[in-house]
């Protein structure tokens, strides 16, 4: 009820709603093809690859990151694209689903293509939404949904997320966090 016709083509007959896409279906050979038209395209991936492992190294990234950048420098290598707004404390928990959605992906797509595939998790840190984006929810000790706000004093309207400097309201935050949280032997 309400939706479009192409959403529900897309759901429930990808047949009819695939010719508005190059590759309509998830598929070994769709995604091969894919590939193989992106190997096509002029890219130097050794620079992007070197800016990426310059990056990597100078945040602290973990070996497998740095790795993962290196192995963008390959050729053939392609990579794998998801993304989410900033958020406080990841924001929204499927945040963390997309996350390890694009590892398993990754995985999944070097077994099928032969070749490097390089996850990339894109922050949409321009966001101009604090208001969405500075909150989170949580149970509480009472199993009781608790919502967390970040409070930055005379922040100008729209001003971009990876533009804020968080101040002492996180330290508010973060002990609003951990009174919430019931006590475990992992609490420490």
């Amino acid at each position: 009820v309400g939706r479009h016709r192409l959403y529900l083509d897309v759901l429930y007959d990808p047949d009819r709603a695939g010719r508005f896409f190059m590759w309509p279906h998830p598929t070994p050979a769709a995604f091969q093809a894919c590939a193989r038209h992106l190997s096509r395209t002029p890219v130097d991936r050794k620079i992007a690859g070197s800016l990426l492992v310059r990056q990597n190294q100078a945040f602290g990234a973990p070996p497998e990151a740095v790795a993962a950048a290196e192995s963008l420098k390959e050729p053939n290598a392609v990579c794998v694209f998801t993304g989410q707004q900033a958020g406080l404390f990841t924001g929204p928990l499927y945040t963390i689903h997309k996350a390890v959605t694009i590892l398993n992906w990754t995985k999944r797509l070097k077994e099928v293509l032969k070749r490097p595939v390089v996850p990339v998790f894109w922050i949409a840190s321009d966001d101009h939404d604090f208001e969405e984006i500075r909150w989170t929810a949580l149970p509480n000790t009472q199993n009781q949904i608790q919502r967390v706000t970040l409070n930055v004093p005379g922040l100008a309207p729209r001003t971009p997320a990876s533009q804020i400097t968080l101040g002492d309201g996180i330290r508010d935050v973060l002990s609003q966090l951990w009174d919430a949280q019931i006590a475990t032997e992992f609490t420490p």
